[in-house]
């Protein structure tokens, strides 16, 4: 299985398929995290390449600027990705307060239709999905549980514990002014409330992609 998540910033794809790296990494499956606006400089560079390894994935960064994501050369760098024949793709909901992942949810959007256009696309659609995060909430209900076991979910921590922002529970907000977020309660409670809600102790959550909104 080759799974793509991509994400706005550094630690985004982290937060919404990291569980899911935990728990299949191991068996051989190929994950790649994908930071759009990231790059070598960001202070966070260096944590998200620790995380790699405590999950077994690869990591990078594309180095986009924000007020870019949506031009035709970047859509263009995004259907080379999406050749590389991913089973699942995974990125940003649509329903967020934050204008750079509400960008980054089109853009992959309008890169799948415009592969569309031009080659066969192996991806079914079935399986683009839409992590949980908690700047994209508004809207979003789950379609799709993933349980997790507890060496499972301490992995995934002991992985976003690697990023000084989730220790620190430290951001920027949507002016760029900073501010605080308990990261760690809040995943640590959803995990466990997703479980609760399948019968099982944990589970990570995915929105499915409608295929409709694409014909």
């Amino acid at each position: 299985m080759k799974v793509l998540a991509i994400g706005a910033h550094i630690m985004d794809a982290e937060l919404m398929a990291g569980g899911l790296a935990a728990k299949y990494s191991p068996f051989g499956h190929e994950i790649k995290f994908i930071s759009l606006t990231g790059n070598k400089e960001d202070p966070l560079y260096e944590d998200m390449k620790k995380a790699e390894k405590i999950l077994g994935v690869s990591s990078e960064c594309l180095q986009i600027k924000k007020e870019d994501l949506l031009k035709d050369s970047v859509i263009n760098n995004i259907t080379v990705l999406l050749k590389e024949k991913p089973d699942f793709l995974i990125t940003h909901w649509s329903g967020s307060w934050h204008p750079t992942h509400r960008k980054t949810h089109f853009l992959i959007l309008e890169s799948i239709q415009r592969i569309l256009k031009i080659s066969t696309f192996s991806l079914s659609l079935e399986n683009v999905l839409f992590g949980e995060n908690f700047e994209d909430l508004k809207d979003f209900s789950p379609d799709l549980y993933i349980p997790l076991e507890e060496e499972e979910v301490n992995k995934w921590w002991s992985a976003l514990e690697e990023f000084r922002i989730f220790r620190e529970e430290r951001s920027l907000d949507f002016k760029g002014n900073l501010s605080y977020f308990p990261y760690k309660g809040f995943y640590k409670s959803m995990v466990r409330v997703h479980g609760l809600e399948i019968g099982v102790d944990y589970a990570i959550v995915f929105k499915k992609w409608h295929i409709s909104r694409l014909l």
